[in-house]
């Protein structure tokens, strides 16, 4: 069996499962997609850009500053680390709906 007709299956089933779901989910997909979001997403391996947002209070806060904050050890490079295992379980689920959606 191919992956063409292993990767058919699967989504199948899915469809089968979700019911009317599954259109929900594949339409809103395809609007990420057509946003370009997922072309400019980060790659596995790229650091978050550095930037800055107000908190709920409307203190300015940095990425760096609030990870050094709730972690007094950080360590860049483990945090690096630990972005990249994000960035790659959010490729892996982007594979997964690519999968679904069947392209």
């Amino acid at each position: 069996m191919s992956l063409q007709q292993t990767a058919a299956e699967f989504k199948a089933k899915v469809q089968g499962m979700l019911g009317e779901k599954f259109s929900i989910i594949t339409d809103d997909m395809e609007r990420v997609r057509a946003a370009g979001t997922v072309d400019n997403a980060l790659k596995v391996g790229q650091s978050a850009p550095v930037f800055t947002l107000p908190d709920a209070f409307g203190d300015q806060v940095s990425l760096q500053a609030l990870l050094a904050k709730a972690d007094p050890t950080f360590d860049p490079v483990e945090g690096l680390k630990q972005q990249a295992n994000q960035v790659s379980i959010i490729s892996v689920c982007n594979f997964s709906g690519r999968v679904i959606v069947g392209l």
